[in-house]
């Protein structure tokens, strides 16, 4: 219900915009103004998807640099207990 809800709005909203562009190109025939809004609909679900994406990828970088930088770490205080020993 949600996802019908949620189309619903983003096509309203989208024929809202595509009436207005028409609008402002002046003309346009009902089939165009109808696609129109459903391609703008679709792009708002494509961008949503990219943002997903994104996110997701950032993340998992952020993860791996955090857990690079805890070994470098790791490894800078093992090297000093070694360094300690030996003298």
């Amino acid at each position: 219900m949600q996802f019908l809800f949620s189309f619903a709005i983003r096509l309203l909203l989208a024929f809202l915009m595509a009436k207005l562009l028409l609008g402002l190109l002046g003309g346009g025939s009902p089939a165009l103004l109808l696609s129109l809004a459903l391609a703008l609909a679709g792009l708002t679900y494509f961008i949503t998807w990219l943002e997903r994406y994104y996110e997701r990828t950032w993340q998992s970088k952020a993860a791996e640099l955090g857990w690079r930088l805890a070994r470098f770490l790791i490894g800078l205080n093992g090297l000093q207990d070694k360094q300690r020993r030996q003298t």
